[in-house]
């Protein structure tokens, strides 16, 4: 009688490549890009999203809902002419 096949499953958590993150205003997935940035590692993702929350924040005027990015990956804010925003990074950061 033959042994069963002994699986494995992987301890560590795979490291993307890249990641992309972008400014987009107006509807969440259909808006218009405004910016897109590509970065190799999670702190200069994580500097790019500080970079277009700021930048957005004086060049737009959007109040974002919160200050830092979330484990969703995605970041909202309302301009004042009511225009909405969208910080996307994709995959989302692991902030844990």
């Amino acid at each position: 009688m033959s042994e069963p096949e002994q699986l494995t499953l992987d301890l560590e958590t795979p490291v993307p490549d890249t990641y992309t993150i972008e400014l987009r205003r107006g509807e969440e997935d259909g808006g218009a890009v405004v910016r897109h940035h590509t970065a190799s590692n999670p702190d200069d993702a994580y500097s790019f999203v500080e970079a277009l929350r700021d930048d957005a924040k004086v060049r737009y005027m959007v109040t974002w809902q919160t200050d830092e990015p979330v484990q969703s990956g995605k970041m909202f804010g309302l301009a004042s002419g009511g225009d909405t925003y969208v910080i996307a990074v994709v995959p989302p950061l692991d902030l844990s």
